[in-house]
This record gives structure tokens, sequence and C-alpha cells, in this order.
């Protein structure tokens, strides 16, 4: 296998998860592969076939804390590229900590079950897009004594939604997510009760993550919340995303009353 060499055309090819865009723009440390047989420069501008090699193109991404992605149809992918993603996944099971795979499509799926029945499991989620050029249109303002306040180290620290853990996780550190990542907190009594924020972030797109505390639901946050943040990133020419499990169905129709648009459904593998 050898890394692959032209990782900005990674923009091009549909349904990447967000993380991907990260990767290859260096927002997150990580690796990008792809098939020896494959393995060539891609120009959007200049060939006209581009676009058919780079949606079929077989990758596998992972990222310095284990998330993972593979794409490509087995039928044009070498056996030596399944033999080395069998074997990194072989290995990274072996290993204490996260493991988690995102795959393109069923033949994954299907390689994935069949080579590790018994050590991951899988689980359906959606991914939606905001394809408006303006932010949603929101009827409820903040209740007295709420304020909106876009995320900085000050809120990090005092949140329980979101902690310092969630931001090393995600991003490795918090200044990593103050340079390239971006959210908006709502504030009561000086505690955080609600917050939407983005697990990654890059300059092509930008993925939500979104919590209420349990004691202020019902009041509209997430709806004020989730329009800043979008309003944020269409300012910044940025996808705006939003990604959640098949069975979380509150959240998928938030997304789409927020005027998100669902686009894919894929499977994600981790440890069981």
């Amino acid at each position: 296998m050898k890394q692959y060499n032209d990782p900005l055309s990674i923009q091009k090819i549909n349904n990447v998860p967000t993380f991907v865009h990260s990767i290859a723009t260096g927002v997150l440390s990580g690796e990008i592969y792809t098939d020896d047989i494959n393995q060539q420069q891609y120009n959007m501008l200049k060939d006209i076939d581009t676009d058919k090699k780079i949606q079929s193109l077989p990758l596998w991404v992972e990222s310095e804390k284990r998330f993972c992605y593979v794409r490509g149809h087995l039928d044009t992918t070498s056996d030596a590229f399944c033999n080395f993603v069998k074997i990194r996944c072989q290995q990274r099971l072996e290993q204490a900590g996260r493991f988690i795979v995102f795959s393109d499509c069923n033949d994954w799926d299907q390689f994935l079950n069949t080579h590790f029945t018994n050590s991951i499991q899988k689980t359906t989620r959606k991914s939606l897009l905001y394809k408006r050029t303006q932010p949603p249109y929101i009827y409820k303002t903040l209740p007295p004594g709420y304020s909106l306040q876009k995320i900085n180290e000050a809120v990090i620290h005092k949140s329980r939604l979101f902690d310092e853990k969630y931001y090393r996780e995600y991003w490795n550190s918090i200044s990593n997510y103050v340079t390239n990542g971006f959210g908006y907190a709502i504030i009561y009594k000086d505690e955080v009760v609600c917050e939407c924020t983005s697990i990654f972030a890059n300059k092509w797109s930008v993925e939500i993550d979104i919590q209420t505390d349990t004691n202020h639901r019902g009041l509209g946050l997430a709806s004020i919340a989730a329009k800043a943040f979008i309003e944020h990133g269409l300012n910044q020419e940025q996808k705006v995303i939003w990604d959640c499990t098949l069975s979380n169905t509150v959240s998928y129709q938030l997304a789409l009353q927020l005027g998100f648009e669902h686009v894919h459904t894929y499977n994600l593998w981790n440890r069981s």
C-alpha cells in the first residue's frame, strides 16, 4: 500500500465523513492509504473522467485517535488492499482503546462482518446536510436569564456537557478546537445548559454535536444554539453536517425541522 499523494482531491468524494476532511486538510493527524493499482494524481480541472475515478477510489483513512474510514468496491480492489485493511483491523483490535470504522458500502460491511464477527458490532447512522443558503428561522427566543455565547476555553472548562476530555478525545487538544472549530453555548446562572459544537471541522465541512441539560429541555434552546452554529458555518462557506444514529428519532426530527436534508445512510463498526 502507498500513502495517498493527493489528499486535497478527497473533497470531491461524495459522503465522506467530516473527520476524513480534517485529516486531508491537516486539522487532525492521520494517514490516508489507497490501492497501489489505482495510485495516481488526479487533476479535477483537466481530466473530464476524474470525478468517476475519484468516486471509485479505494481508501483506508485512519486518524491518530483510531477513527477509520474504508471505501471502494471490492470487485475493483486488489487482494493486497483487502489484506492491508484486514491486518490493520486485527492490529487495532488487539490494542486497547477506541477503534471505529466508518464503512462506505455493503461490500465492506460484509467484509468486516465476515472477518470480525465476534469482535465488532454495527450501528447504522444517518448523515444530513444543510443545503440552504440562509440559516433557519427560529420563532422561539431565549427565555429570561438565558444567554447565548460562542464556545471558548472558559466555557469548555466549566461545561458538563462537552468537557475538556471530549475535546481531547476528538480534537487532540482544546487549543486545536479553538483554532479550527467553533460552537455556541447557552448559559443560565453561570452554568452551561445547552451546547452546539463541532465534533469535527475543517475548511470544507463542519459536523454538529449537540446536547441540552435534562433540566432545561422543552425551551427550544437546541434550535437557538443550532441556528447560531449553522449561520457561523455558512459564513465560513463550510458544508454543515448533522449525523445521528438510526434509532435517535428525536435528533433526526430536530435536524429536519432546522432544514437539514438526509443524504446518506451508512454503518459504523466498533469493538463489541
